[in-house]
């Protein structure tokens, strides 16, 4: 149901066009917020930015000039920017043994560098403002995870930095979360799960209903289920919320049998 609660709220979205990034993008339209579209994929942004009446914008993540060209891009046009929600996020399936410099590099590049750069130039602006403010990161459920050590370390990196920003933020009323989603659908992870299952030499229907049994709710959740939550932390009603990484897992707490 379309309400209006970010009426005249500005939404910077990375990795909007993703298929986390792209659910966040229609629930903060919905909400009433001017979104802003932010991500490699040109056709897609602009797509997106038409689909939710709002703004796309063309963003490198591993480049911090990229960066401040997209949020001067969103101060240009808007004048303002309330929230910052950062979607964008690659993986990788592959052995430490295996895992190459690059390969290692890359991630972190994008998953915790990239979520820096954009945390640290919408902060300059919010405080400028002094208007308050939304930052929510895209985290992950934290535990060891076999074959996927560069994304952990990124995610471990990103929850440990949002506390830290939530901290230095607190005084200008901004607050800074994390959400952990757990095993869902309609996103890249449907890729990770695939890579997963092969690399531990596990049938892939056998390693489905194994992750899926082990969930409490009896579901994998699905982009709006984190969208919906997003939405929350931005309103009023979280406003007493900060430094804090929240679940949405359905209860799921890693996987039930040994990986790798």
């Amino acid at each position: 149901m379309q309400n209006s609660h970010l009426l005249g709220k500005v939404a910077l979205v990375t990795g909007g066009a993703g298929g986390l990034g792209k659910a966040v993008c229609h629930r903060m339209a919905s909400s009433g917020a001017h979104v802003v579209v932010a991500d490699l994929n040109q056709a897609a942004v602009q797509e997106l930015a038409e689909a939710v009446n709002g703004m796309g914008v063309v963003c490198d993540l591993q480049s911090s000039k990229s960066v401040d060209q997209c949020i001067a891009a969103t101060t240009e046009r808007y004048g303002q920017i309330d929230i910052l929600i950062n979607c964008a996020a690659i993986h990788l399936q592959k052995r430490i043994v295996d895992i190459t410099d690059d390969e290692f590099d890359s991630i972190l590049k994008v998953n915790l560098t990239g979520s820096f750069f954009a945390c640290r130039a919408v902060a300059r602006v919010m405080t400028k403002l002094n208007r308050g403010g939304r930052i929510i990161n895209i985290a992950t459920t934290l535990f060891p995870n076999a074959l996927s050590a560069p994304y952990m370390a990124s995610k471990y990196g990103l929850w440990g930095f949002t506390g830290c920003l939530a901290m230095e933020l607190a005084k200008y009323q901004i607050t800074v979360n994390a959400i952990a989603p757990g095993v869902f659908r309609g996103t890249g992870m449907e890729k990770w799960f695939v890579e997963k299952a092969r690399l531990s030499g596990i049938d892939q229907a056998e390693f489905d209903k194994a992750v899926e049994g082990s969930i409490p709710l009896g579901r994998t959740g699905s982009p709006d289920d984190v969208a919906d939550v997003i939405d929350f932390l931005c309103s009023d009603a979280a406003r007493y919320i900060t430094s804090e990484l929240i679940h949405v897992t359905g209860g799921w707490k890693g996987y039930s049998q040994r990986l790798g």
